[in-house]
């Protein structure tokens, strides 16, 4: 029996975690035995539906929180690890995110597997330890492939993989997205919404930043915002929105039970993250039919600008304020948009498609 075995560091709320249940849930509907290694404790999201054959298995790590077990930990990882993949030779192996890669890498030396590592994000925005770039700059020629999710990130990455080597994958949408009925909003206020990780990647300052300017000087803007997510800058967003007065129009949720409806209840998708990968909140929120503010350096390579969303030249307040102001005034914008971004999704994202590019690397 085929076997395909995905390593990663756990299986909480995340665009990589969500990413990986999707390729267990093909590969098993493709008759594969499905298997996760986790370099930690799983802490499985609740919404995400793994298959009931799928294989778990958590590495241990030492407890201890002391520069010895710190520096003993990614050992005790690689034994336990070396010994899993001697044992499942005949398994396709797929890690996700740097320090997966490099330690599936070097506990698979000499046993002849095929290993398909998957980088989410450009490394240069990455904030990693010395002795991680070494490894990763030393290492990875040693792949079978490494997936990417752009071009940029591709050429990055030619430092350290050899060009044939490398394959770009986006992320993928399920189509059940498109069945839901486009809705545009020509009169109430518009809707707002910011969805994902609370930390400053996400550029949550510059969101609240955004907010502040419209309470002071435009105070007569139509506008109700929602932020739904959690982190590290989750108490700073909850303090700016009370000590700005922002309450009467600025909302805060930890979490949302039903992402997808929160999303379809939103006129706007505003994504201010300073980097990413491919944003699986951008890919959602086109998929629904909504206008998404991004930037260039972000989702320059999904959105055209002012034909299926909104890029920002740079991430600045008063930008994104100008933008909001025109989409107010010109909601036909919302409908033009909204119906690309929908067809943008269904031409060039879909599981099927997206799907089938992985095959061809495995």
């Amino acid at each position: 029996m085929k076997s395909i075995t995905i390593v990663g560091e756990n299986l909480g709320c995340g665009g990589t975690e969500k990413v990986i249940i999707k390729l267990i849930r093909y590969y098993e509907k493709k008759g594969y035995k499905t298997n996760i290694v986790l370099l930690s404790k799983a802490k499985v999201f609740k919404r995400f539906n793994i298959p009931r054959k799928t294989r778990i298995t958590e590495l241990n790590r030492f407890n201890s929180e002391n520069f010895i077990s710190k520096i003993l930990n990614p050992f005790w990882l690689i034994i336990q690890l070396r010994k899993y993949i001697y044992a499942n030779k005949e398994s396709k192996y797929i890690s996700f995110l740097t320090v997966p890669i490099i330690l599936t890498i070097i506990s698979s030396l000499n046993l002849g597997i095929l290993h398909v590592a998957s980088e989410r994000i450009n490394p240069e925005k990455v904030n990693l330890s010395i002795h991680w770039r070494f490894a990763r700059f030393m290492l990875y020629r040693n792949l079978s492939r490494l997936v990417v999710q752009s071009n940029e990130i591709a050429k990055i990455f030619q430092k350290y993989v050899p060009k044939n080597k490398i394959n770009i994958i986006p992320n993928s949408v399920d189509l059940e997205l498109i069945n839901y009925p486009l809705f545009f909003n020509y009169s109430k206020p518009l809707k707002l919404l910011f969805i994902g990780r609370l930390e400053y990647q996400k550029g949550l300052d510059i969101l609240i930043e955004v907010l502040k300017i419209i309470s002071e000087e435009y105070k007569n803007l139509p506008f109700l915002v929602e932020i739904v997510g959690s982190g590290n800058l989750y108490d700073y967003v909850k303090d700016s929105i009370n000590n700005l007065s922002l309450r009467n129009w600025v909302s805060l949720k930890k979490k949302s039970s039903e992402p997808i409806q929160t999303i379809l209840k939103s006129d706007i998708i505003l994504h201010t993250s300073r980097y990413e990968g491919m944003s699986n909140v951008v890919l959602e929120g086109m998929a629904c039919g909504k206008c998404v503010v991004s930037s260039y350096y972000t989702s320059g390579e999904i959105i055209t600008n002012n034909k299926n969303g909104i890029l920002l030249t740079k991430l600045d307040p008063r930008q994104i304020i100008d933008v909001l102001i025109n989409l107010n005034k010109e909601r036909i914008i919302l409908e033009k948009v909204g119906t690309e971004a929908r067809k943008t999704i269904i031409s060039n994202y879909s599981d099927l498609r997206v799907f089938k590019l992985w095959d061809n690397v495995l």
